[in-house]
């Protein structure tokens, strides 16, 4: 998401689509305990408002990327779907250890 704000900030005329298996709203997995423990709401630990995708007009897919093909230039989803794109950032996050 943030990859996306930024480019969004830089070129605001664009067309960004983000694919992303992640949950519809972005959360702080960190302050998981918090909400457990019943000493914050699953809201409270929402990092960006749920408006974001629309107020800056991102697309969603919900789904994995599982490969690139450079030369159709297309992003290989998991459902069996061809994104195509003129260009392509990969923000591959991270794991917990």
């Amino acid at each position: 998401m943030e990859a996306a704000l930024s480019v969004r900030a830089a070129r605001p005329e664009w067309s960004i689509t983000v694919v992303s298996e992640e949950s519809d709203h972005c959360f702080s997995r960190t302050a998981l305990m918090w909400v457990c423990c019943g000493q914050m709401s699953s809201k409270d630990i929402e990092v960006f408002e749920r408006d974001v995708y629309a107020r800056e007009r991102l697309e969603r897919i919900r789904a994995r990327a599982m490969g690139v093909d450079t030369a159709g230039r297309a992003l290989l989803l998991s459902t069996g779907e061809r994104v195509p794109y003129d260009r392509l950032l990969l923000a591959c996050g991270s794991r917990p250890r």
